[in-house]
């Protein structure tokens, strides 16, 4: 019964927790990512997840999925959003504290900054600066 109520603990709790800085002020944001490793070394992932802006006045929700790659202490990666405002680009970059969880899963926190380029490539809508937790 404890690791039934620990893992739905883990799925409903936010993953990431931060700001959402466009040009006209910071958001909060709330993030709830899961990631889904397909390589033995589980370095190579691919992500979904959904953003909460809860302060936003334009877009209060969005849906990302794709790709990152995560080596021991460092993250980087790429998605695709879609919200309110239309869809965009993600690359991010980060650091995460913790053991690398390629003999095993092990907790850990990591510091992301991710960028909202529109698919079309022909503007900047902000960064996300985000800290949160994984499972690895």
């Amino acid at each position: 019964m404890k690791v039934v109520l620990l893992t739905m603990g883990l799925l409903v709790l936010p993953s990431d927790i931060g700001l959402f800085i466009p040009a006209w002020g910071p958001d909060f944001v709330l993030a709830w990512s899961y990631q889904l490793a397909f390589t033995e070394n589980r370095r190579h992932r691919i992500i979904a997840g959904i953003d909460w802006i809860p302060t936003s006045d334009t877009a209060r929700a969005r849906i990302r999925g794709g790709y990152r790659y995560s080596r021991q202490h460092f993250l980087v990666g790429l998605m695709a959003a879609e919200a309110a405002t239309g869809a965009t680009w993600s690359p991010e970059v980060g650091f995460r504290v913790g053991r690398d969880g390629t003999e095993g899963i092990h907790p850990g926190v990591h510091l992301l900054a991710r960028a909202e380029i529109p698919i079309a490539v022909d503007g900047f809508r902000g960064v996300a600066v985000l800290l949160g937790w994984d499972m690895r």
